[in-house]
């Protein structure tokens, strides 16, 4: 079988891993993450195949490992095969207090490396998700509150539409600003995957 890969660049485009988000709004661009890549900690809850829950059942498969040994050891490998074409994307996830966030990895010139270079990255994409047993739910992030609150200069940012709106805070003030306005961070919009044994 013929199999191109592809790199995942547009998360709310070809829609990140096991997430699906497809289309829909309230992917929020960073400049950096929300903790450190160096100090990741692979959450061992994502790691398999998931199945992304429709209305009319099951969707998609996304298989999620460990990035391997050419990336940092916190880091993830995102796959999906679409019409003979291998989409695959990197993340790393981080915990605030109960809360867990994806840190999807944009890469510039849609490129997709052999090998971790952070001078490769664009920016980051950020997405909140929970797991309870086989089921992953995510929440993506209110657009409307994050363009509010960078236009009120509650944090350092690039207030537009979708395309052009982007966080510009370092990690340490993304990750104060996260804590203190959760609940108005994240959107009421979430999608669901089920773990397949």
């Amino acid at each position: 079988m013929n199999r191109s890969i592809r790199p995942v660049r547009a998360f709310a485009t070809v829609a990140i891993g096991l997430f699906m988000i497809g289309g829909v709004g309230g992917c929020f661009k960073s400049k950096n993450p929300l903790s450190d890549l160096a100090k990741a900690k692979v959450d061992a809850e994502l790691i398999g195949t998931w199945t992304w829950v429709t209305h009319g059942g099951e969707g998609n498969r996304w298989v999620v490992t460990p990035a391997g040994k050419t990336f940092p050891e916190g880091m993830l490998r995102v796959e999906n095969t679409d019409n003979g074409e291998v989409n695959v994307g990197y993340f790393f996830t981080t915990k605030l207090g109960p809360d867990r966030y994806v840190n999807f990895v944009n890469f510039r010139d849609d490129k997709t490396p052999d090998q971790w270079d952070p001078k490769l990255v664009e920016y980051y994409t950020l997405m909140h998700y929970r797991i309870a047993g086989d089921e992953f739910t995510s929440t993506l992030l209110d657009s409307r509150y994050l363009n509010t609150a960078i236009q009120d200069k509650l944090i350092a940012g690039e207030s537009g539409d979708q395309q052009n709106s982007r966080l510009l805070a370092d990690t340490e003030e993304l990750q104060e600003f996260f804590k203190k306005h959760r609940t108005q961070v994240l959107s009421k919009h979430t999608t669901k995957s089920k773990k397949v044994r």
